[in-house]
C-alpha cells in the first residue's frame, strides 16, 4: 500500500498509554526517529508529528505503525496537537475521572470534538473510520453537508447517516480518497499509521512556532498552535486557531479561506483583503475584521469581543459577546444578550433574546422576536421594533429594497503628473423600509491611490453618480459627516459619463466624491431635487466605504504599554518621560483602587499610553487617536526633534516613541469617582499626511479587572484582601472582587459574619455564613470549591447557617472531592432564600452514604457537627406557610452534570418551602421528605423529566398557576398533590400510588387527553374488576387481567348461548363480561370512559336501558351481544382474541374454552 492509498484509512484502533506523553516539540524539531517506523508507508508521516511534539514512542522508543488505536488514545492526540485546555463536567457514566486519559476525553468534549453515545464515553473501544471522520471533522470546524454524496465509493451507503454529513465534504477535498477496490470501509477500524497520514494529507501547515507563513491549498487545512506572533498568507480551505495559542497574536493577512475556526484567546485579525466564508469563534479571544475584509458568516459562540471594519453579511450573536462595528453587518442575528457599539452600517438587526443592548447608530431596521424583549442602549433606554411587526410572529415583510440608477464613479488624477492606471469603483444601493435611508454600498477593484481631484485636494477620491428624476437637471444638498434633514446647498446637475462609470451620456446625474483615506470621510449626502420640499422630499443617503480598497498602512510590530517605558528609553523631560502615577496593566491587569488614589492618578483618573512605532517608510504630519469612537488630534510630525517632545515625544534610528494620557475614571454627580465605559477601551491611532491617513494601528486597552471603591465598598482582588475585608465589614458593606482570588494548588475558606454583599470576580474556595450573615447577598461571583470529606468545611461553596440569603447570577465548579453548591441551614422559623439565575457544574461525586446535591436545603440539623459554625442548636424544623416572607425562590438556574439538582434530605422534618422553578426548564426535585414536608410551586412552570412527590409529603400548586408535565414525562404522586396539573399530550403521564391523594382522582396511571386527565387502559379495567354493584354481584367465571389484556376461561356453551334467538337466560361467563363491561362506565359515572369502539363500531352508554350489566349499544345492537355473536361464529376449540379500544388504547379480550 502506498502511502496516499493510506490516507482513507481514518482514525482508529488502540494507541498505548506510553505513546500519548508527549514533549512540546517545534515543528521543525529532530524528528525521534522511531525504530520501527522506518520501514513503514508512513514514516514521513509519522517522523512529521513525532517531531511536532503530537506523538512520541513508547518505552522501548517504538512508534507501533500496525497497531490499532482507542477512542481515548486519539482524543489525546487531538489535545496534543490543538493545546486543549479546558475540561467539560464529567457526565460519562463510564469515566470516573481519575483514569489516564480522562483529561483528554473530558476537553475532546469541551471542545465538542467528542460527544460520546449519549451515556458512555468508550474511551477504550477502537474507533470506527466514520468516528474518526466525525471527530476530525468537528475538530476542523467542516461544516456538515446538508446532501452528503458518498456515491463515488463503492460502499458509500454504508456510511452511517450522522458521519456522511463530515465525510461527504472530507472527500470532495481529497482528504477520504478510498482503498484500491474504491470502498471507502467506514466500520473498520485504523492503524497507527494511517492515523499519522491522514493528519499528514490533512493539515497542510502546522504552526507551532511564531513567524510568518504561507499556504497555497484550498484542499487542506492549516492549525495554528503558537503562542506569540504568527502572520499567515495564501489560501485554504481552513483555519484553526486552537486554546495552544494561548494569549498571543494571529494575522490572517489576506488569506482566502472557506472556515476560520477560533478555539483560544489569542488576539485574532483578518486583513489587507481577506475573504473568508465562515468565521466561527468558540472561546473568549479579541477577532478584528479590518477594512476591505469580507466575511459571508460570523458566529460568535463565546463571550468574545469582535470589532469589524469590514463587511460581514450575517453576524449571528449566540452569546454575550462585545461587538463593535465601524463597517458594515448586512444581518445581525442577536440569539443572545450581546452588546453592540455601532458607528457603521448595520441593514437589519433581528433580535431573538432578551437584553440585547444597541448603543450608537441604529441599525436600519430592527425586529424583535415574539416575546422577546425590546432592546436597550447602555443607559438603559428601550429601543423598539421599527418593522411594524409589533414584536415578531407571523409574516416578516423585506426590510430593504433594491434602488436602481447609482453607479460607482471612477477616480481621475488632476494633477500636474496624473496617475492613469486607477481601480474601478462600483456601487450598490439598497434602501431601508423602516427608516427610509438609502445606503450606498462603494468598492473599488484594486487600492485607491492618493491623488489629486479637480480642486486640486488630495485624497483616495471615489465616486458615485446618483440619477437624477427625468426633467430634473439642479438640486440641492448637504454633504458631510453627520445626518442632515435639510439640503441648502445648490447644484447644477452633471451629464452621465460611461467612460468613468457615472452612468449614461444624456440623464442627468448627482455626482460626488469621497476621500476615503480622510480621517473623518462625508458619509452623509441629504438632496431634494426640487429644492422647496413639495415635489420631491428630501432624501438622506449613507455611503459605505467598508469594501474601498486604499493603501493605508496597516502597522506590525508596534508596542504599547502602561505600566513602563519601551524598551530602550530613558525617561527624560525633553524626551519621553515616565508617569508612575498613572501605571496600570492592561489586559489581565486587576486590584482594587480608593477613591484617593484614583483622585491622585494624573490630573484624576487618569492612565498613560507609551507607543514605540518603527519609523521605516513612515512619515506624517499630525497623529489622531480614536478611544471608544471618540476622536482627538495632536499636530505632532515624524521631523520633530526627539528633544523636542517636551516629556511626551522621542525617536532614534528606528522607531517613533510617544505617550498619550487618557481617562478611566469621572467623578458622577456626587463627586465620586466612577470607571468609564467599563473599563474597555477601543483604540485606533492613525497617522496622517497632508490630511490624508497613511498608517494606523488599534489594540484594546482591558482595564476592567480593576474596581474603584466606592462609599460602603471594600475591593480585593487577593486572598488576604478578601480574609480582611470580610473581618472588618460592620453589615450592609459591598465586597467587590476583581480578578481571581486562589488557585486549585490553593483554596480559601472565608468567614461571614455579619451581612454583606460580596460581587464580581472568580474565587477559588469556601463561604462559610454564620448565623448573624442573615441577609448577605452573592451577585455575579463564580466559586470553584474544592470538596472534602462529609463534614469537612472545603466540602461546599457557600455554608449558610442564615435565615435570609440571596445569590444571583452566580456560577458553581464543583472540584474532585465530595462537593455540595449551596448547603442552606434555616437559623430561625421564618426564612426568605432567592437562589436565581445561577449556573451549577459538576456537582455529582458522592462518598458512601451521602449524595452531593447542587443546592440542599435542610432543616432539623444539630450545629454542633459543623464546628465552623460555632453553633450548638439544632438548626429550625418548621417555617410558618401563612406567612408570605418564608420563602425559598429557586428559579432559572443552569444545572450541567450534576447528580441532584435541588433536594431536600431526610432531615427536612415539617419545614416547608415555597419553591418556584430551579432551572430554566426543569422546575423543581423532590427527594424523600419526612411526614409533613410540603413543597410549592408558584409560577407557572413545566416539569420535564419524570419526579416522585415522596409519601408524606405535599406538593402544591398555587392559585391561578399551572404546573404542566412535559410529553413522555411522568409525575408520580405518593403523597399528596393540589391545584392545577395539566399535561402537554398524550404522552404526558400521571401516576397516582395507593394512598395517595389528589382531589378525588383514584389510584391509577393517568394520560392527558382532551383536556383532562384519562386513566389508561390498564388502570379502567382494574377498576372495573373491583366494582361493587348493588346488590353485590360475584363472578362465576372471574376474569383474569394482565396489563390492557382480559381473559376469559369457559365451555363454548358458556360464551355462545347468550347469542341464541329468544334465550332469557345468559350463561354465567357471558353474564360476568356483561358485569365487567358495565363497571368500567359505573365506577364514574363515564368520566374516564365514555366510548369502546369494537369492530370499526363506536359504543356508547345507554343510561336507560334498565339493564345490570353491559348498556354500550350501537344503533340498538349491544356490545356483548357483538361479542357474543362474534363469538358463535369464530370460537372453536382453543381461544379467540377480540380488540377493544379504551381511551385510544388498544385492549385485547381474550376468550379460552375448556372442557
Amino acid at each position: 500500500m502506498n502511502g496516499r492509498k493510506g490516507l482513507s484509512l481514518v482514525l482508529s484502533g488502540a494507541m498505548m498509554v506510553s505513546m500519548l506523553s508527549f514533549p512540546a516539540m517545534a515543528a521543525d524539531a529532530a524528528a525521534p526517529g522511531f525504530p520501527d517506523a522506518a520501514s513503514s508507508w508512513a514514516s514521513e508521516s509519522i517522523d512529521r508529528w513525532g517531531a511536532a511534539g503530537v506523538v512520541n514512542g513508547d518505552e522501548n522508543g517504538n512508534f507501533n505503525p500496525t497497531a490499532s488505536i482507542t477512542r481515548a488514545e486519539l482524543a489525546q492526540i487531538f489535545v496534543n496537537m490543538f493545546g486543549l485546555t479546558e475540561k467539560a463536567p464529567n457526565t460519562y457514566a463510564d469515566l470516573r475521572g481519575d483514569e489516564w486519559y480522562a483529561d483528554a476525553i473530558l476537553k475532546c468534549t469541551a471542545a465538542g470534538i467528542m460527544q460520546g453515545d449519549g451515556v458512555n464515553a468508550n474511551p477504550t473501544a477502537m474507533i470506527s473510520r466514520q468516528e474518526t471522520m466525525v471527530m476530525f471533522g468537528r475538530a476542523m470546524g467542516v461544516i456538515p453537508a446538508e446532501n452528503p454524496d458518498m456515491s463515488g465509493f463503492t460502499d458509500g451507503a454504508s456510511v452511517a447517516d450522522w458521519a456522511a454529513g463530515y465525510m461527504s465534504p472530507l472527500a470532495e477535498m481529497g482528504i477520504i480518497s478510498g482503498s484500491g477496490d474504491g470502498s471507502i470501509q467506514p466500520s473498520v477500524n485504523i492503524d497507527r499509521a494511517s492515523t499519522m497520514a491522514l493528519l499528514d494529507k490533512a493539515i497542510t501547515v502546522y504552526i507551532n512556532e511564531p513567524g510568518e507563513y504561507s499556504v497555497d491549498n484550498q484542499k487542506g487545512f492549516v492549525v495554528v498552535a503558537a503562542n506569540g506572533e504568527v502572520k499567515l498568507t495564501g489560501k485554504t480551505a481552513g483555519v484553526v486557531v486552537t486554546a495552544g495559542c494561548g494569549t498571543g497574536t494571529v494575522k490572517l493577512s489576506g488569506i482566502t479561506a472557506d472556515t476560520v475556526k477560533v478555539d483560544g484567546t489569542a488576539a485574532v485579525s483578518l486583513e489587507d483583503g481577506a475573504a473568508v466564508e465562515t468565521v466561527s469563534i468558540n472561546a473568549a479571544s479579541s477577532v478584528t475584521v479590518a477594512s476591505g475584509v469580507k466575511v459571508e458568516t460570523m458566529a460568535v459562540n463565546a463571550d468574545a469581543d469582535v470589532s469589524n471594519a469590514g463587511t460581514i453579511t450575517t453576524l449571528e450573536a449566540n452569546s454575550a459577546a462585545d461587538v463593535k462595528n465601524t463597517g458594515t453587518i448586512r444581518t445581525l442575528d442577536a440569539g443572545a444578550a450581546v452588546r453592540v457599539d455601532n458607528s457603521g452600517t448595520i441593514s437589519r438587526a433581528e433580535i431573538k433574546a432578551d437584553g440585547v443592548i444597541l448603543d450608537g447608530r441604529r441599525p436600519s431596521a430592527i425586529n424583535v422576536a415574539d416575546g422577546v424583549k425590546n432592546p436597550t442602549d447602555s443607559e438603559g433606554n428601550e429601543i423598539k421594533d421599527n418593522t411594524g411587526n409589533g414584536g415578531g410572529g407571523g409574516y416578516n415583510p423585506p426590510s430593504t429594497e433594491t434602488v436602481g440608477g447609482i453607479v460607482g464613479v471612477n477616480p481621475v488624477d488632476q494633477s500636474d503628473a496624473p496617475i492613469t492606471e486607477m481601480p474601478t469603483i462600483t456601487a450598490s444601493a439598497y434602501k431601508s423600509v423602516a427608516t427610509g435611508v438609502i445606503t450606498i454600498d462603494l468598492s473599488s477593484s484594486g487600492a485607491v491611490p492618493v491623488h489629486e481631484n479637480a480642486q486640486h485636494a488630495k485624497g483616495s477620491w471615489v465616486g458615485f453618480a446618483i440619477k437624477a428624476p427625468e426633467g430634473v437637471t439642479s438640486a440641492y444638498y448637504t454633504f458631510g459627516t453627520e445626518a442632515s434633514d435639510t439640503a441648502s446647498s445648490s447644484v447644477e446637475l452633471t451629464t452621465g459619463d460611461p467612460s468613468v462609470g457615472g452612468g449614461a451620456e444624456g440623464e442627468y446625474y448627482f455626482v460626488a466624491f469621497v476621500n476615503a483615506t480622510a480621517v473623518t470621510p462625508k458619509t452623509h449626502l441629504t438632496i431634494d431635487w426640487d429644492g422647496q420640499g413639495e415635489t420631491y422630499a428630501p432624501q438622506k443617503y449613507e455611503i459605505n466605504l467598508a469594501s474601498v480598497k486604499t493603501n493605508v498602512q496597516s502597522l506590525e510590530n508596534v508596542t504599547t504599554s502602561l505600566d513602563k517605558l519601551p524598551d530602550g528609553v530613558q525617561s527624560s523631560e525633553t524626551g519621553l518621560s515616565w508617569d508612575g502615577s498613572t501605571a496600570l496593566v492592561s489586559n489581565g491587569g486587576s486590584g482594587a483602587l480608593t477613591q484617593e488614589q484614583v483622585k491622585g492618578m494624573g490630573g484624576g483618573g487618569e492612565y498613560t499610553v507609551y507607543y514605540a512605532v518603527p519609523q521605516e517608510g513612515l512619515e506624517f504630519d499630525k497623529i489622531v487617536r480614536t478611544v471608544n469612537g471618540r476622536n482627538s488630534e495632536w499636530a505632532l510630525s515624524s521631523g520633530t526633534a526627539a528633544d523636542a517632545g517636551a516629556g511626551w515625544w522621542t525617536k532614534d534610528e528606528s522607531s517613533y516613541y510617544f505617550k498619550w494620557g487618557a481617562v478611566f475614571a469621572q467623578k458622577n454627580a456626587q463627586g465620586i469617582w466612577e470607571m468609564t465605559d467599563n473599563g474597555k477601551y477601543e483604540y485606533t491611532i492613525r497617522f496622517v499626511k497632508d490630511e490624508n491617513v497613511v498608517a494606523s494601528y488599534s489594540f484594546t486597552v482591558d482595564l476592567s479587572g480593576y474596581a474603584i471603591e466606592q462609599p460602603g465598598e471594600k475591593a480585593v482582588s487577593t486572598a488576604e484582601e478578601l480574609t480582611a475585608a470580610l473581618a472588618e465589614c460592620k453589615g450592609g458593606e459591598t465586597i467587590r472582587i476583581s480578578g481571581t482570588i486562589g488557585s486549585e494548588e490553593a483554596y480559601g475558606l472565608y468567614t461571614v459574619d455579619v451581612p454583606v454583599i460580596v460581587e464580581g470576580g472568580t474565587v477559588y474556595g469556601s463561604f462559610v455564613l454564620k448565623k448573624g450573615a442573615s441577609g448577605s447577598e452573592f451577585n455575579g461571583v463564580t466559586i470553584n470549591n474544592r470538596g472534602d470529606d462529609a463534614g469537612g468545611e472545603h466540602r461546599n461553596a457557600i455554608n449558610a447557617y442564615v435565615s435570609g440569603l440571596t445569590v444571583d447570577g452566580c456560577t458553581f465548579n464543583s472540584g474532585s472531592k465530595f462537593a455540595n453548591g449551596i448547603m442552606i441551614l434555616p437559623s430561625s422559623e421564618t426564612v426568605n432564600y432567592r437562589i436565581t439565575g445561577n449556573t451549577f457544574n459538576g456537582y455529582q461525586n458522592g462518598v458512601e452514604g451521602w449524595s452531593t446535591t447542587a443546592i440542599l436545603i435542610t432543616s432539623g440539623y444539630t450545629m454542633s457537627s459543623k464546628a465552623f459554625f460555632e453553633a450548638d442548636e439544632e438548626t429550625s424544623a418548621e417555617t410558618d406557610m401563612d406567612n408570605k416572607a418564608d420563602l425559598a425562590i429557586i428559579t432559572g438556574n443552569t444545572f450541567v452534570g450534576c447528580k441532584n439538582d435541588y433536594t431536600r434530605n431526610t432531615l427536612t422534618g415539617g419545614t416547608k418551602i415555597y419553591c418556584t422553578a430551579n432551572s430554566a426548564s426543569d422546575n423543581f426535585r423532590l427527594s424523600s421528605g419526612t411526614e409533613g414536608s410540603m413543597f410549592y410551586v408558584t409560577g407557572n412552570v413545566t416539569r420535564e423529566s419524570d419526579t416522585t412527590v415522596p409519601a408524606g409529603s405535599t406538593l402544591t400548586v398555587a392559585e391561578g398557576k399551572t404546573l404542566t408535565i412535559d410529553s413522555g414525562v411522568a409525575l408520580t404522586v405518593n403523597g399528596a398533590l393540589a391545584g392545577t396539573v395539566v399535561g402537554k399530550d398524550s404522552t404526558s403521564k400521571l401516576v397516582l400510588a395507593e394512598d395517595s391523594v389528589y382531589g378525588d382522582m383514584k389510584a391509577g396511571t393517568y394520560a392527558w387527553s382532551e383536556g383532562a386527565w384519562k386513566a389508561d387502559a390498564a388502570t379502567v379495567l382494574q377498576w372495573a374488576l373491583a366494582y361493587q354493584y348493588d346488590p353485590a354481584y360475584e363472578y362465576t367465571n372471574k376474569p383474569v387481567i394482565e396489563g390492557a389484556t382480559v381473559t376469559y376461561t369457559g365451555s363454548l356453551a358458556d360464551f355462545t348461548d347468550n347469542a341464541e334467538e329468544g334465550n332469557e337466560n345468559p350463561t354465567r361467563a357471558t353474564a360476568d363480561l356483561a358485569r365487567l363491561l358495565g363497571a368500567i362506565w359505573r365506577v364514574d359515572e363515564g368520566k374516564s370512559v365514555s366510548v369502546i369502539t369494537y369492530s370499526d363500531k363506536a359504543y356508547t352508554w345507554n343510561a336507560e336501558s334498565g339493564r345490570k350489566g353491559s348498556n354500550w349499544e350501537n344503533d340498538g345492537t349491544t356490545l356483548i351481544s357483538a361479542v357474543a355473536d362474534a363469538a358463535k361464529t369464530g370460537l372453536s376449540d382453543g381461544s379467540e382474541s377480540f380488540s377493544f379500544t379504551i381511551n385510544s388504547e388498544e385492549v385485547t379480550l381474550v376468550l379460552k374454552v375448556s372442557g
